[in-house]
């Protein structure tokens, strides 16, 4: 740290945006987490919500696929398979069962199954594929693995 004096200004470190930033995210974590603590079932609505927007996305992004670079019909395919897991998600917050462990340990799995058969497809097509669709694809799948480490924690 700089030491500051009495009456003078004191000196940024260059740093300190970052150490904000870390603080920020570590609140907005800690806040997220103690949210799951309340109810760890609503892990399966926030993704059941997730799958939905993601099918909703791809949807959307179907009828605009030469914008994307990657066929309409792999598109909607990967949106069925997010409804699916949406459907299973929702179906595992709504019932709340007692084994909600393995339920979620299973939909660790099938998120990252998703993650892989997207990846495979952008790779397919990355002669073809907009930098949009690759922008879309790799923050979605960050989110999703993202998502995915948090309920791998909470099932364990």
């Amino acid at each position: 740290m700089v030491p500051v004096v009495a009456g003078s200004n004191p000196v940024i470190h260059p740093f300190s945006l970052y150490s904000k930033l870390d603080l920020f995210f570590y609140n907005q974590v800690s806040s997220f987490s103690h949210f799951l603590n309340q109810n760890i079932h609503r892990i399966f609505l926030i993704d059941g919500l997730g799958a939905l927007t993601t099918s909703l996305f791809l949807l959307t992004f179907a009828q605009f696929a030469p914008f994307l670079g990657i066929p309409s019909n792999y598109l909607y395919s990967l949106s069925l398979y997010a409804i699916l897991l949406s459907c299973y998600s929702l179906t595992s917050f709504l019932k709340q069962p007692r084994n909600w462990k393995r339920l979620l340990r299973l939909l660790v799995y099938l998120n990252i199954l998703y993650c892989c058969i997207s990846l495979s497809v952008g790779l397919y097509f990355i002669n073809t594929i907009s930098l949009f669709g690759i922008v879309y694809f790799l923050s979605e799948k960050c989110i999703v693995l993202g998502l995915a480490w948090i309920e791998w924690q909470r099932s364990a």
